[in-house]
Protein backbone atom coordinates (compact mmCIF):
# COMPACT_ATOMS: atom_id res chain seq x y z
CA UNK A 1 0.00 0.00 0.00
CA UNK A 2 2.85 2.28 0.33
CA UNK A 3 3.32 3.28 -3.34
CA UNK A 4 -0.44 4.30 -3.28
CA UNK A 5 -0.55 6.41 -0.09
CA UNK A 6 -0.90 9.78 -0.15
CA UNK A 7 -0.67 9.70 3.40
CA UNK A 8 0.99 7.17 5.97
CA UNK A 9 0.38 7.76 9.71
CA UNK A 10 2.14 5.80 12.31
CA UNK A 11 -0.26 5.38 15.19
CA UNK A 12 1.18 1.94 16.25
CA UNK A 13 3.02 0.94 19.69
CA UNK A 14 6.06 -0.15 19.77
CA UNK A 15 7.42 -3.31 20.13
CA UNK A 16 9.95 -5.51 18.51
CA UNK A 17 8.14 -6.04 15.95
CA UNK A 18 7.18 -2.90 15.11
CA UNK A 19 11.14 -1.01 15.94
CA UNK A 20 11.82 -0.03 12.22
CA UNK A 21 8.77 -0.47 10.33
CA UNK A 22 8.67 2.52 8.36
CA UNK A 23 12.50 1.70 7.20
CA UNK A 24 14.56 3.58 4.72
CA UNK A 25 13.36 0.65 2.20
CA UNK A 26 10.01 1.38 2.98
CA UNK A 27 9.75 4.85 2.52
CA UNK A 28 11.34 4.46 -0.75
CA UNK A 29 8.16 2.87 -2.11
CA UNK A 30 6.44 6.11 -0.71
CA UNK A 31 5.65 9.03 -3.80
CA UNK A 32 7.02 11.78 -3.95
CA UNK A 33 3.64 13.47 -3.24
CA UNK A 34 3.41 11.45 -0.06
CA UNK A 35 3.33 12.94 3.32
CA UNK A 36 4.25 10.97 6.65
CA UNK A 37 3.00 11.94 10.34
CA UNK A 38 4.27 9.82 13.35
CA UNK A 39 2.11 9.92 16.59
CA UNK A 40 3.29 6.38 17.80
CA UNK A 41 6.98 6.21 18.65
CA UNK A 42 10.49 7.39 17.15
CA UNK A 43 12.05 4.11 16.84
CA UNK A 44 9.29 2.95 14.56
CA UNK A 45 10.42 5.35 11.73
CA UNK A 46 14.03 5.83 10.62
CA UNK A 47 13.86 9.40 11.09
CA UNK A 48 17.61 9.59 9.09
CA UNK A 49 16.16 8.26 6.03
CA UNK A 50 13.31 10.56 6.59
CA UNK A 51 14.84 13.61 7.06
CA UNK A 52 17.60 12.76 4.17
CA UNK A 53 13.95 12.48 1.80
CA UNK A 54 12.57 15.05 3.02
CA UNK A 55 15.51 17.63 2.15
CA UNK A 56 15.98 15.68 -1.43
CA UNK A 57 12.35 16.73 -2.08
CA UNK A 58 11.82 12.74 -2.51
CA UNK A 59 8.67 13.12 -0.09
CA UNK A 60 6.24 16.12 0.57
CA UNK A 61 6.50 16.74 4.40
CA UNK A 62 6.28 15.09 7.38
CA UNK A 63 4.73 15.65 10.67
CA UNK A 64 6.57 14.33 13.59
CA UNK A 65 5.03 14.61 17.26
CA UNK A 66 7.27 11.64 18.75
CA UNK A 67 11.21 11.96 19.28
CA UNK A 68 14.04 10.66 20.53
CA UNK A 69 15.30 12.01 22.99
CA UNK A 70 12.44 14.00 24.25
CA UNK A 71 12.31 17.04 24.29
CA UNK A 72 13.86 17.33 20.98
CA UNK A 73 17.50 18.64 21.25
CA UNK A 74 18.26 22.12 19.74
CA UNK A 75 21.14 20.79 17.77
CA UNK A 76 18.74 18.25 15.75
CA UNK A 77 19.43 18.52 12.19
CA UNK A 78 15.11 17.92 12.47
CA UNK A 79 14.24 21.34 13.24
CA UNK A 80 16.48 22.30 9.55
CA UNK A 81 14.73 19.62 7.47
CA UNK A 82 12.53 20.78 4.49
CA UNK A 83 8.90 20.13 4.75
CA UNK A 84 8.84 19.27 8.07
CA UNK A 85 6.52 19.73 11.27
CA UNK A 86 7.62 19.09 14.77
CA UNK A 87 5.14 19.00 17.72
CA UNK A 88 6.01 18.27 20.92
CA UNK A 89 4.30 15.09 21.70
CA UNK A 90 0.94 16.84 22.04
CA UNK A 91 -1.03 15.08 19.32
CA UNK A 92 -4.18 14.44 20.95
CA UNK A 93 -6.05 17.87 21.03
CA UNK A 94 -8.63 16.98 22.69
CA UNK A 95 -9.82 19.40 25.47
CA UNK A 96 -11.28 16.89 27.64
CA UNK A 97 -7.86 14.70 27.74
CA UNK A 98 -6.65 15.63 30.81
CA UNK A 99 -9.61 15.48 32.64
CA UNK A 100 -9.91 11.85 31.69
CA UNK A 101 -6.25 11.46 32.28
CA UNK A 102 -6.89 12.51 36.13
CA UNK A 103 -9.87 10.79 36.18
CA UNK A 104 -8.35 7.33 35.11
CA UNK A 105 -5.46 7.98 37.14
CA UNK A 106 -7.82 8.41 40.69
CA UNK A 107 -10.07 6.18 39.74
CA UNK A 108 -7.15 3.14 39.73
CA UNK A 109 -5.60 5.12 42.85
CA UNK A 110 -8.60 4.41 45.07
CA UNK A 111 -8.74 0.84 43.23
CA UNK A 112 -4.88 0.41 44.54
CA UNK A 113 -5.51 1.37 48.25
CA UNK A 114 -8.69 -0.57 48.62
CA UNK A 115 -6.60 -3.90 47.44
CA UNK A 116 -8.65 -3.87 43.54
CA UNK A 117 -7.66 -5.28 40.35
CA UNK A 118 -5.81 -1.99 38.32
CA UNK A 119 -7.54 -1.06 35.07
CA UNK A 120 -6.16 -0.06 31.86
CA UNK A 121 -2.60 -2.18 32.65
CA UNK A 122 0.29 -2.17 29.93
CA UNK A 123 0.62 -6.07 28.75
CA UNK A 124 4.47 -6.59 29.06
CA UNK A 125 4.45 -9.46 26.97
CA UNK A 126 2.83 -7.38 24.09
CA UNK A 127 4.99 -4.10 24.86
CA UNK A 128 1.62 -1.92 25.40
Amino acid sequence: MLPKADFVIVTTPLTPETRGLISRARLDLMKRTAGLINIGRSPIVDYDALREKLDQGELAGAVLDVHSPEPLPADSPLWTTRNLVITPHNSCDDPRYMHFLCDDWFANLARFLAGKPLTNLVDRQAGY
